[in-house]
């Protein structure tokens, strides 16, 4: 998130939404979410924003899954 708010801020090439939405899968949405909000970068930003939520509540529910049945 701090990389593309400062290309966004210098006009420099952003990374598109989609690697975020990768990271945000692979890597975990909590930290995309946590992201975001701390460097106030794309809070706003429909529907970029209840994607980024949507993912976070599938990561929770796939932690759940994982930490209950395997």
């Amino acid at each position: 998130m701090y990389i593309d708010k400062r290309a966004a801020k210098l006009g420099r090439r952003r990374i598109p939404e989609m690697t975020f939405y990768g990271l945000g899968f692979f890597l975990g949405a909590l930290g995309l979410v946590l992201g975001s909000q701390s460097f106030r970068h794309k809070t706003q930003k429909q529907p970029f924003k209840s994607l980024m939520h949507l993912l976070l509540v599938c990561n929770l529910g796939l932690l759940y899954f994982c930490a209950t049945y395997l």
